[in-house]
């Protein structure tokens, strides 16, 4: 899965964002030590 985050956006809403994203993984079944997220 690839996310682009374009510049714009505080440090504080990609937090966020990750957070939802792990918290959607883990609904579906996928533990939260089974997921990396890069910030690049």
């Amino acid at each position: 899965m690839a996310i682009d985050c374009f510049a714009g956006r505080s440090v504080q809403a990609k937090r966020n964002l990750y957070r939802e994203i792990v918290n959607a993984l883990i609904r579906l079944g996928i533990p939260s030590d089974h997921v990396t997220i890069v910030f690049a």
